[in-house]
């Protein structure tokens, strides 16, 4: 079990620092973007931020179904 935990706080970081990475991505080419870009951009950073939600509150369900049966 601790094997497991030990994967989920490994794939929690990766996913917060590729979220993270996302947004200041994106956010910095909307800074040097066309206008006709930036609708895309501001999308796409909104769609990063709901990837990143989702995947927490997944991985703190599996975490709470997991101590509970565990």
């Amino acid at each position: 079990m601790d094997t497991i935990q030990q994967l989920i706080n490994v794939l929690l970081a990766f996913i917060t620092a590729g979220t993270g990475f996302r947004i200041v991505f994106c956010a910095i080419r909307r800074g040097a973007a066309e206008e006709s870009e930036v609708p895309q951009l501001n999308k796409r950073i909104k769609h990063s931020i709901v990837f990143f939600i989702l995947a927490v509150s997944a991985l703190s369900l599996s975490n709470v179904i997991q101590h509970y049966y565990g």
